[in-house]
């Protein structure tokens, strides 16, 4: 039985911490002022109202994550370098606006 927990707790903490379905959208993101995203991308949204956005194209892989805090209030990360591996870049505190997340440097959007 011990073993049998075990494996249930498992997969109960795989379902929550993996995503809900990933999609294509329109997005954009926006650093100081650049444009970096603009179109459709790929779009996975968390259960707790978090997200990503990224798009396939090798000639501008960007993408960026949005981890809500509350309900208008998120922290933002980007990878900040073309087809950099990790999200190492901090976009600040966010408030959202519409299907946006903004402050005073960033901007990261998404719509279906």
């Amino acid at each position: 039985m011990e073993m049998r927990s075990k494996v249930i707790a498992s997969l109960m903490f795989l379902a929550i911490s993996t995503p809900v379905h990933a999609s294509q959208v329109i997005c954009f993101l926006e650093v100081n002022g650049q444009i970096f995203m603009q179109g459709r991308c790929n779009y996975s949204p968390e259960s707790d109202g978090s997200f990503s956005i990224g798009t396939d194209d090798p000639k501008a892989k960007y993408f960026a994550y949005v981890t809500t805090r509350a309900p208008n209030e998120a922290a933002g990360y980007w990878n900040g370098v073309a087809a950099a591996s990790h999200a190492h870049e901090n976009l600040g505190n966010l408030h959202r606006d519409g299907g946006c997340w903004i402050n005073d440097s960033a901007k990261v959007c998404a719509w279906r």
